[in-house]
């Protein structure tokens, strides 16, 4: 008994339709703009040095202009493959350690497996008993079955995410080249670093349960003559059934946010719209002190003006 693959395919067509819609429409569009982008960027640096009358300024605000774009350009071209390389690596690391296939599909087979050799673990089987120790049986076994559905659902889940992340990432490059938009970059690859832990701790949890359903398959092949009269190790499997499909839902969500950003999509965009709005203060913020440092300047210009000016008339006699 399987899920026909089920999960597998709903994986598919959610990541082949992203990747088919997004991606090349994504890059088409965005990279005039991240071009318009880069020669603003040269361009309020020209008029910022302009105005301040600072060479130096221009030349290091155009050095550090460069370096940015250097960085950015290469992962604007390759955001793909290589945001898809670090999602890919949270989920071998999990893999290796779980031993737990890739898939969500693969993940919901062995919970049936799980369930269907507790159903076939050895009971009393006498006739009176027979009855109650398959409805004991079944219960179990639909706890530990319920438990890997959430638990595949829950890895499905964060997979069509880290698709979504992945392939929004040029709408966001493509508006990096900016100071005081540069730290969408940097919150862009914190959330994909999230989601790379949050799928390897999924399947690093559910090697947990694995452990604890071994745990349940052995102590009812143990207690199998007194099983309809001592429920404890039902209770135990239920209990730790429903605990385990709770840390599947909360772990990797508490810990794959110590990256920052790391959850779903949606907080990504939050995220973003939160750095933009900050940024976008910043600038206004910075322009006005800047005018008033002006405005400043020009008086103390003025005065340092007449300062240098008296100075000839002292020192014209020697």
């Amino acid at each position: 008994m399987t899920d026909t693959g089920i999960l597998d395919s709903v994986l598919g067509n959610f990541t082949s339709a992203i990747s088919g819609v997004w991606g090349p429409q994504l890059f088409y569009y965005l990279h005039p703009v991240l071009l318009a982008i880069i020669v603003l960027q040269f361009g309020l640096v020209a008029a910022e040095a302009t105005i301040e009358r600072d060479v130096p300024l221009l030349i290091s605000h155009t050095m550090i202009g460069l370096l940015r774009i250097d960085v950015i350009w290469p992962i604007f071209t390759y955001s793909f493959t290589w945001a898809n390389s670090i999602v890919q690596t949270g989920q071998v690391l999990g893999s290796n350690i779980s031993g737990f296939a890739l898939t969500p599909s693969g993940v919901f087979d062995n919970g049936i497996s799980v369930m269907q050799t507790i159903f076939h673990a050895k009971a009393a089987g006498s006739w009176l008993n027979e009855g109650f120790e398959k409805v004991e049986f079944f219960i179990v076994g639909l706890f530990v079955m319920l438990a890997w559905a959430v638990a595949s659902i829950i890895y499905l889940r964060c997979l069509i995410e880290a698709a979504l992340l992945v392939y929004v990432g040029s709408l966001v490059i493509a508006f990096t080249p900016l100071s005081w938009t540069f730290e969408l970059l940097l919150t862009w690859g914190r959330s994909l670093l999230g989601m790379a832990f949050k799928a390897a701790l999924i399947l690093m949890t559910l090697a947990v349960g694995m452990t604890l359903a071994n745990t349940w398959i052995a102590n009812y092949n143990a207690s199998s003559t007194t099983f309809t009269t001592n429920i404890w190790n039902l209770l135990i499997a239920v209990v730790e059934a429903i605990l385990f499909a709770f840390a599947v839902w909360r772990l990797p969500n508490s810990i794959s946010g110590l990256a920052g950003g790391a959850a779903a999509a949606i907080s990504f965009g939050e995220a973003v719209l939160g750095v933009g709005g900050r940024a976008v203060y910043g600038a206004l913020s910075g322009g006005g002190s800047s005018s008033s440092g002006n405005d400043g300047g020009g008086s103390g210009g003025g005065g340092g003006g007449g300062g240098k000016g008296a100075s000839p008339s002292n020192t014209s006699p020697q």
